[in-house]
């Protein structure tokens, strides 16, 4: 016999999963357009400085927070800075205007997914507007974001030095970006 506080634990988690958490701000999920779970990933090395990752994630049909962003950074050992950019998201190769914009130090990992707070930025996007996540490289090659095994149409993006803002389609990209946002709805 499973104990009943065994069975709440399952249940809950079970919540967890198919909802999202709650606490005092409102209902925890996180938006991704990524497949990755565990396993070995593979890392984009190609990128240059200056040129970003980038994913468009949403719409919600409420409006949302974003409270942190989730980014997958290996394929090397170094500590670097980047650009973490988050804009309104309107559907065309460019993005649109910009709601955060701040440079963070990351320590790269292949196993573990780094979390930047956003929480005391207050981003605010409105129901059913899309966002875009943007990762600035301040560095070339390695280390890079995650990228994993299939793609989403029109959700990947890349800014590259060459061509400006372009889908992942345009440039063969095979993947999508390990990169989320974590919200909280009301």
């Amino acid at each position: 016999m499973v104990p009943k506080s065994a069975c709440a634990g399952l249940l809950s988690f079970a919540l967890v999963l198919g909802c999202g958490s709650k606490d005092a701000t409102g209902t925890i999920s996180t938006l991704q357009i990524d497949d990755f779970t565990t396993g070995t990933p593979l890392f984009q090395p190609g990128f240059a400085t200056g040129e970003a990752a980038a994913v468009r994630l949403g719409p919600q049909s409420a409006a949302f927070t974003v409270r942190k962003v989730l980014v997958l950074f290996g394929g090397g050992t170094a500590t670097k800075t980047v650009t973490l950019t988050i804009y309104q998201d309107g559907d065309s190769t460019n993005p649109g205007a910009v709601l955060h914009n701040a440079d963070y130090t990351l320590t790269a990992s292949n196993a573990a997914i780094q979390e930047i707070n956003v929480t005391l930025q207050n981003i605010h996007v409105a129901a059913n507007q899309k966002i875009r996540v943007a990762v600035t490289f301040q560095h070339d090659g390695l280390p890079s974001v995650a990228v994993d095994s299939g793609r989403t149409a029109s959700r990947t993006l890349l800014k590259l030095n060459s061509v400006g803002w372009t889908t992942a389609e345009a440039v063969g990209l095979l993947g999508d970006f390990v990169i989320r946002a974590e919200i909280s709805t009301p």
